[in-house]
């Protein structure tokens, strides 16, 4: 049973994106905690952040650079993860 669904927003994004908003309407009908946090630029940072907040029963939905951080959590823990338009490569796009 899903307790707790952490929605990992994208680059330059936050937890007030129309998105994050959104999904917040729709899991006010779910008993879920439902969780949006404010992630630092830094991804080892954010990893970090999203790490603590990890419970049993946890689902991870993350949108753009938010899908690649779900992508690599839910690889790195068996948890389960939705991702919308992932970013697969985020690296390619800072090289000259």
């Amino acid at each position: 049973m899903v307790k707790r669904v952490i929605y990992i927003h994208g680059f330059n994004s936050s937890e007030k994106s129309y998105k994050a908003v959104r999904f917040g309407e729709l899991m006010a009908h779910y008993d879920v905690d439902y969780c949006v946090p404010r992630l630092n630029h830094e991804p080892i940072e954010a990893i970090i952040a999203l790490e603590q907040l990890l419970t049993p029963n946890t689902v991870l939905l993350g949108s753009s650079l938010g899908g690649f951080f779900a992508t690599y959590l839910s690889q790195r823990y068996q948890i389960p993860a939705v991702v919308i338009n992932p970013a697969v490569a985020p690296y390619t796009l800072l090289e000259p």
